[in-house]
This record gives structure tokens, C-alpha cells and sequence, in this order.
């Protein structure tokens, strides 16, 4: 494509501005993963920016990396991408509602994609930081040649 999809415009604004504008009506503090050399949009001064550790790691490398940039009083996040312009501030609300009101599972620990409502799409997810018994934050998952989710939360 040429251009990163956080820089595209959508109307006044970049996509990236646009999520997180529309987040930032519902949840704080919100943190922006960027490729180590990758330009971004001007934020606003309350969002918290950090960069990919590790490069060629995929989703799972700015998940992880955008976990570690938390305050450690947060306990779970809202995860999505930047190429959602049509993010609606209602549904990250449910998810968020339906994280806190989950069952705990078997193991202790709770979480919820959007495939659990409905299967509108796996950008999305509200999860606890220790979601699959590990803390995906720690960089343990990279041990998979598998660098996404579904192989950190496989392993025990």
C-alpha cells in the first residue's frame, strides 16, 4: 500500500486519530504500538506511545508491548487495531461490561474476543493482563514460531 494505515485519512482526521479519539470516551489510559521507525499522527498528550521491542513479530509483538506499557495498577485492556474508523464507543463498552461480568474460567482467568459476541471480528478484545495463564506482556509466547495470540494462550 505505501502508507500506514495509522496515517490514512478518514474525513478530518487519520484513522489513528479517529480510534483514538473514540476511545478515549470510554477508557483510559490508551496506549499506541508503533514499528520502531513508524511516523504517527499528533496525539493527544495523554496518550501513552511506545514501539515495537522486537521487529517482524507481528500483532502479538505490539499486544505485548502495549501491555507493558500499562501502568501496572491496570488490570485488563480493550485491544483493537488502528484501521477500525467505524469503531462504535458503545460496543467497546460491552465488551468491557461482558469482561466484568465473565465467569471466571476453570483456570482463574477471564476473557473475552468479539467472537464471543457475535463474531464481528477478531481485531477486537477485552482481556485481563494474564489472560492464558501467562502474562503476555513478558515475551514468553516468543519462544512459539507461531508469533500471535492463540499460540501464547496454548501453552502452559
Amino acid at each position: 500500500m505505501g502508507t500506514s494505515k495509522a496515517l490514512l485519512p478518514f474525513g478530518a482526521e487519520t484513522m489513528l486519530q479517529r480510534v483514538v479519539r473514540l476511545l478515549s470516551t470510554v477508557v483510559s489510559p490508551i496506549v499506541v504500538v508503533a514499528a520502531a521507525e513508524q511516523s504517527l499522527p499528533d496525539l493527544p498528550a495523554d496518550v501513552i506511545v511506545t514501539r515495537d521491542e522486537q521487529q517482524g513479530r507481528g500483532p502479538l509483538e505490539g499486544l505485548r508491548a502495549g501491555l507493558k506499557a500499562l501502568p501496572e495498577t491496570v488490570e485488563s485492556a480493550y485491544v483493537t487495531s488502528c484501521d477500525v474508523p467505524l469503531l462504535v464507543p458503545d460496543f467497546v463498552r460491552r465488551m468491557i461490561d461482558l469482561l466484568d461480568r465473565s465467569r471466571y474460567r476453570r483456570d482463574g482467568n477471564r476473557r473475552l474476543s468479539s467472537s464471543a459476541v457475535g463474531g464481528l471480528s477478531t481485531q477486537h478484545a477485552a482481556a485481563r493482563r494474564s489472560t492464558a495463564g501467562c502474562r503476555i506482556d513478558c515475551g514468553r509466547c516468543f519462544s512459539s514460531t507461531r508469533s500471535e495470540p492463540a499460540a501464547c494462550s496454548r501453552r502452559r
